[in-house]
């Protein structure tokens, strides 16, 4: 499956086994670390430290480098994220391509309907 962010042309991949468990296996190694006071680290500051671990595996598996991933639109590299984990569990390649067809506001195959807003 080829996706298109940022003027750039991706062929969809997976994550290799290997590569997953070590990717989660960093997160939760990060989610553990101390700061040099031995307090724990903020939740925007794991956040962030996740973030490039994250970035290091996308790098790595689209042979991209870490200015190319600077200069994509942070949507779309959230998209090439989101896609590559889907892709990686055996999301349908349909569902995947759905992700892309209603950014325009156009209501997709797979949408449901709005829910009625409860009264105050």
């Amino acid at each position: 499956m080829h996706i298109t962010l940022s003027g750039s042309t991706y062929v969809l991949k997976s994550f290799s086994r290997k590569d997953f468990k070590e990717m989660l296996s960093q997160k939760q190694a990060v989610r553990a670390l101390k700061s040099e006071s031995g307090e724990p680290f903020s939740e925007d500051e794991i956040e962030e430290r996740i973030a490039k671990v994250e970035e290091g595996f996308i790098m790595k598996l689209y042979g991209i480098s870490a200015e190319q991933i600077e200069s994509m639109d942070n949507r779309d590299y959230l998209r090439l994220l989101r896609c590559t984990y889907l892709y990686t569990v055996g999301t349908k390649e349909a569902d995947i391509k759905n992700l892309f067809d209603g950014d325009d506001g156009a209501e997709t195959a797979s949408a449901s309907p709005t829910a009625e807003i409860a009264a105050a």
